[in-house]
């Protein structure tokens, strides 16, 4: 999906954060906490979805970026990026499985 980046002049002081609109996220099936990657041109970063309630802070069509984000992918305001759901870190899936009662084979323990 295509999105106009918005510089919301706030930075995280680390993670790499963008606030999606209430509307694109239930498009997108995002949620608070996942991760996409945020492409411009040949650069790609991978950051944490926060989700903007009212349109005043994230219009639609938006995506409001952290400074970190800012800096990193050398976005202006308006520019036009592209957006992808992030597959899920492997650890997630074994942490499930160890709470579910279930074992971890040799591969999966030794993973890295």
């Amino acid at each position: 999906m295509k999105l106009k980046v918005k510089d919301i002049d706030i930075a995280s002081g680390g993670p790499l954060i963008a606030v999606v609109n209430y509307r694109d996220a239930v498009m997108l099936d995002l949620h608070v906490m996942d991760r996409i990657k945020i492409r411009k041109g040949r650069k790609i970063e991978t950051v944490v979805v926060d989700i903007a309630q009212s349109k005043k802070i994230v219009p639609r069509g938006r995506i409001g970026v952290f400074e970190e984000v800012i800096s990193s992918l050398k976005l202006k305001n308006n520019d036009l990026i592209d957006i992808a759901i992030a597959r899920k870190p492997l650890s997630i899936d074994y942490i499930k499985k160890k709470l579910d009662g279930q074992r971890l084979t040799k591969k999966e323990k030794y993973k890295k």
